[in-house]
Protein backbone atom coordinates (compact mmCIF):
# COMPACT_ATOMS: atom_id res chain seq x y z
CA UNK A 1 0.00 0.00 0.00
CA UNK A 2 2.50 2.52 0.78
CA UNK A 3 4.76 1.50 -1.96
CA UNK A 4 1.84 2.05 -4.47
CA UNK A 5 0.67 5.60 -2.80
CA UNK A 6 4.49 7.01 -3.16
CA UNK A 7 4.73 5.20 -7.17
CA UNK A 8 1.65 6.28 -8.18
CA UNK A 9 1.86 10.36 -6.85
CA UNK A 10 5.46 10.20 -8.25
CA UNK A 11 3.48 9.17 -11.77
CA UNK A 12 0.24 11.56 -12.00
CA UNK A 13 2.56 14.32 -10.60
CA UNK A 14 1.83 17.17 -13.03
CA UNK A 15 1.75 20.55 -14.60
CA UNK A 16 -1.15 23.26 -13.60
CA UNK A 17 -0.49 22.61 -9.90
CA UNK A 18 -2.10 19.25 -9.78
CA UNK A 19 -5.08 19.77 -12.29
CA UNK A 20 -4.18 17.36 -14.84
CA UNK A 21 -2.88 14.73 -12.81
CA UNK A 22 -3.95 11.17 -14.50
CA UNK A 23 -2.75 8.04 -14.85
CA UNK A 24 -3.20 6.56 -18.05
CA UNK A 25 -5.64 4.05 -19.16
CA UNK A 26 -3.14 0.95 -18.86
CA UNK A 27 -1.34 1.78 -15.73
CA UNK A 28 -4.71 2.90 -13.85
CA UNK A 29 -5.81 -0.74 -14.37
CA UNK A 30 -2.61 -2.08 -13.37
CA UNK A 31 -3.10 -0.42 -10.22
CA UNK A 32 -6.31 -1.63 -9.54
CA UNK A 33 -4.99 -5.34 -10.30
CA UNK A 34 -2.11 -4.83 -7.55
CA UNK A 35 -4.40 -3.25 -5.04
CA UNK A 36 -6.70 -6.43 -5.32
CA UNK A 37 -4.14 -9.19 -5.38
CA UNK A 38 -2.60 -7.17 -2.50
CA UNK A 39 -5.65 -7.22 -0.68
CA UNK A 40 -6.30 -10.95 -0.97
CA UNK A 41 -2.18 -11.40 -0.04
CA UNK A 42 -2.93 -9.76 3.25
CA UNK A 43 -5.89 -11.54 4.07
CA UNK A 44 -4.60 -15.39 2.84
CA UNK A 45 -1.81 -13.96 5.31
CA UNK A 46 -3.82 -12.88 7.93
CA UNK A 47 -5.75 -16.48 8.05
CA UNK A 48 -2.25 -18.32 8.30
CA UNK A 49 -1.41 -16.01 11.64
CA UNK A 50 -4.60 -16.57 13.26
CA UNK A 51 -4.36 -20.45 12.28
CA UNK A 52 -0.35 -21.21 12.35
CA UNK A 53 0.23 -18.39 15.47
CA UNK A 54 -2.98 -17.99 17.60
CA UNK A 55 -2.26 -14.74 18.93
CA UNK A 56 -3.74 -13.11 22.05
CA UNK A 57 -6.44 -10.59 20.40
CA UNK A 58 -6.12 -8.40 22.66
CA UNK A 59 -2.71 -7.50 21.45
CA UNK A 60 -3.98 -6.28 18.61
CA UNK A 61 -6.50 -3.98 19.98
CA UNK A 62 -10.12 -6.23 20.72
CA UNK A 63 -11.30 -5.35 23.61
CA UNK A 64 -13.77 -6.83 25.82
CA UNK A 65 -16.55 -4.45 24.59
CA UNK A 66 -15.34 -4.98 21.27
CA UNK A 67 -16.20 -8.38 21.31
CA UNK A 68 -19.85 -7.22 21.75
CA UNK A 69 -18.59 -6.50 17.68
CA UNK A 70 -22.29 -5.25 15.91
CA UNK A 71 -22.16 -2.61 19.18
CA UNK A 72 -18.90 -1.20 19.01
CA UNK A 73 -18.70 -1.09 14.62
CA UNK A 74 -22.23 0.66 14.75
CA UNK A 75 -20.34 2.94 17.28
CA UNK A 76 -17.42 3.75 15.27
CA UNK A 77 -19.45 4.22 11.97
CA UNK A 78 -21.32 7.22 13.97
CA UNK A 79 -18.20 8.28 15.46
CA UNK A 80 -17.12 8.64 11.63
CA UNK A 81 -20.31 10.56 10.89
CA UNK A 82 -19.44 13.13 13.65
CA UNK A 83 -15.97 13.40 12.60
CA UNK A 84 -17.01 14.26 8.97
CA UNK A 85 -19.46 17.00 10.28
CA UNK A 86 -16.59 18.27 12.41
CA UNK A 87 -13.90 18.12 9.36
CA UNK A 88 -16.45 19.91 7.07
CA UNK A 89 -17.25 22.24 9.83
CA UNK A 90 -13.24 23.32 9.96
CA UNK A 91 -12.60 23.62 6.55
CA UNK A 92 -15.42 25.80 5.71
CA UNK A 93 -14.46 27.76 8.50
CA UNK A 94 -10.83 27.90 6.79
CA UNK A 95 -12.25 28.76 3.57
CA UNK A 96 -10.52 25.59 1.44
CA UNK A 97 -14.05 23.47 1.03
CA UNK A 98 -13.88 23.83 -2.95
CA UNK A 99 -10.40 23.25 -2.95
CA UNK A 100 -10.37 20.07 -0.84
CA UNK A 101 -13.90 18.56 -2.81
CA UNK A 102 -12.24 19.49 -6.35
CA UNK A 103 -8.65 17.55 -4.70
CA UNK A 104 -10.45 14.81 -3.48
CA UNK A 105 -11.60 14.30 -7.09
CA UNK A 106 -8.51 14.45 -8.77
CA UNK A 107 -7.33 11.94 -6.38
CA UNK A 108 -9.85 9.23 -6.64
CA UNK A 109 -10.07 10.09 -10.39
CA UNK A 110 -6.49 8.89 -10.98
CA UNK A 111 -6.76 5.86 -9.65
CA UNK A 112 -10.11 4.79 -11.33
CA UNK A 113 -10.05 2.29 -13.71
CA UNK A 114 -10.92 2.98 -17.04
CA UNK A 115 -11.60 -0.93 -17.97
CA UNK A 116 -15.39 -1.16 -16.73
CA UNK A 117 -14.91 -4.54 -15.97
CA UNK A 118 -11.91 -3.96 -13.38
CA UNK A 119 -14.35 -1.36 -11.18
CA UNK A 120 -15.95 -4.61 -9.32
CA UNK A 121 -12.09 -5.75 -8.40
CA UNK A 122 -11.39 -1.68 -6.76
CA UNK A 123 -15.11 -2.15 -4.68
CA UNK A 124 -14.26 -5.44 -3.35
CA UNK A 125 -10.27 -3.99 -2.33
CA UNK A 126 -12.20 -0.87 -0.57
CA UNK A 127 -14.46 -3.22 1.14
CA UNK A 128 -11.35 -5.31 2.49
CA UNK A 129 -9.20 -2.91 2.97
CA UNK A 130 -10.69 -1.46 6.22
CA UNK A 131 -9.95 -4.47 8.06
CA UNK A 132 -6.60 -5.57 6.57
CA UNK A 133 -5.23 -1.84 6.77
CA UNK A 134 -6.88 -1.65 10.31
CA UNK A 135 -5.25 -4.66 11.38
CA UNK A 136 -1.52 -3.81 9.51
CA UNK A 137 -1.15 -0.04 10.41
CA UNK A 138 -2.78 -0.04 13.36
CA UNK A 139 -3.25 -3.39 15.36
CA UNK A 140 0.02 -4.96 14.42
CA UNK A 141 1.92 -1.70 13.72
CA UNK A 142 0.46 0.89 16.21
CA UNK A 143 -0.85 -1.22 19.03
CA UNK A 144 0.84 -4.08 19.24
CA UNK A 145 4.60 -3.14 18.37
CA UNK A 146 4.16 -0.15 20.80
CA UNK A 147 3.31 -2.55 23.77
CA UNK A 148 6.23 -4.91 22.57
CA UNK A 149 8.66 -1.73 22.45
CA UNK A 150 6.85 -0.04 25.34
CA UNK A 151 6.69 3.28 23.03
CA UNK A 152 3.20 4.13 21.69
CA UNK A 153 4.30 6.98 20.92
CA UNK A 154 6.60 6.54 18.43
CA UNK A 155 4.94 3.61 16.90
CA UNK A 156 1.77 6.15 16.08
CA UNK A 157 4.08 8.71 14.59
CA UNK A 158 5.66 5.87 12.51
CA UNK A 159 2.24 4.63 11.60
CA UNK A 160 1.20 8.04 10.67
CA UNK A 161 3.93 8.28 8.24
CA UNK A 162 3.08 5.40 6.94
CA UNK A 163 -0.47 6.30 6.58
CA UNK A 164 0.44 9.41 4.86
CA UNK A 165 2.70 7.42 2.41
CA UNK A 166 0.13 5.13 1.40
CA UNK A 167 -2.16 8.15 0.27
CA UNK A 168 0.48 10.30 -0.97
CA UNK A 169 -1.12 10.07 -4.84
CA UNK A 170 -4.00 11.55 -3.42
CA UNK A 171 -2.23 15.43 -3.27
CA UNK A 172 -0.57 17.14 -0.24
CA UNK A 173 -3.83 18.78 0.90
CA UNK A 174 -6.18 15.69 0.98
CA UNK A 175 -3.44 14.02 3.23
CA UNK A 176 -4.75 16.58 6.33
CA UNK A 177 -7.74 15.01 5.68
CA UNK A 178 -6.03 11.14 6.46
CA UNK A 179 -3.98 12.80 9.03
CA UNK A 180 -6.88 13.70 11.23
CA UNK A 181 -8.81 10.30 10.08
CA UNK A 182 -5.89 8.47 11.20
CA UNK A 183 -5.72 10.09 14.54
CA UNK A 184 -9.58 9.55 14.80
CA UNK A 185 -8.81 5.81 14.39
CA UNK A 186 -6.25 5.57 17.06
CA UNK A 187 -8.30 7.02 19.05
CA UNK A 188 -10.84 4.51 18.58
CA UNK A 189 -7.93 1.63 18.68
CA UNK A 190 -6.87 3.04 22.62
CA UNK A 191 -10.46 3.58 23.20
CA UNK A 192 -12.60 0.55 25.01
CA UNK A 193 -14.42 0.04 21.69
CA UNK A 194 -11.11 -1.23 20.45
CA UNK A 195 -9.99 -1.78 16.96
CA UNK A 196 -13.98 -3.29 16.27
CA UNK A 197 -15.09 0.60 16.07
CA UNK A 198 -12.21 1.74 14.02
CA UNK A 199 -13.01 -1.35 11.24
CA UNK A 200 -16.40 0.48 11.54
CA UNK A 201 -14.88 3.77 11.32
CA UNK A 202 -12.82 3.01 8.18
CA UNK A 203 -15.12 0.78 6.36
CA UNK A 204 -17.51 3.89 6.07
CA UNK A 205 -14.70 5.90 5.43
CA UNK A 206 -13.95 4.19 2.07
CA UNK A 207 -17.18 4.27 0.75
CA UNK A 208 -18.92 7.66 1.58
CA UNK A 209 -16.84 9.81 -0.60
CA UNK A 210 -17.89 7.21 -3.63
CA UNK A 211 -21.62 9.09 -2.51
CA UNK A 212 -19.88 12.18 -3.62
CA UNK A 213 -17.88 11.50 -7.05
CA UNK A 214 -20.72 13.98 -8.85
CA UNK A 215 -20.06 16.89 -6.65
CA UNK A 216 -16.38 16.65 -6.39
CA UNK A 217 -16.47 16.11 -10.37
CA UNK A 218 -18.89 19.14 -10.51
CA UNK A 219 -16.61 21.40 -8.22
CA UNK A 220 -13.71 20.41 -9.93
CA UNK A 221 -15.05 21.35 -13.48
CA UNK A 222 -15.68 24.66 -11.94
CA UNK A 223 -12.42 25.48 -10.37
CA UNK A 224 -10.54 24.12 -13.98
CA UNK A 225 -12.28 26.66 -15.87
CA UNK A 226 -12.01 29.14 -12.93
CA UNK A 227 -8.02 28.03 -13.58
CA UNK A 228 -7.93 27.88 -9.72
CA UNK A 229 -4.56 25.83 -7.79
CA UNK A 230 -6.15 22.24 -6.58
CA UNK A 231 -4.09 19.97 -4.64
CA UNK A 232 -0.15 20.32 -4.92
CA UNK A 233 1.27 16.94 -6.32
Amino acid sequence: AMWNGVVTAWKIRGADKGMTRKLPARESNALVDRLFSGQLLLVALAVYFVVAIRPDPADFGFTPLGALWPLAFVAGCLVYGIFVVAFEMVIRQLGVTEELTAAAYVGARSIWPRDKNKVWKLKVALAINPFTEELLYRGFLVYFLGKVFGAPWLFIGIGLLACLAAHAYQGTRILWFHAAFYCLNVALLFSPLGIVAAFGAHLIGDFYPLTLIRLQRDTYRVMRREARPLAKP
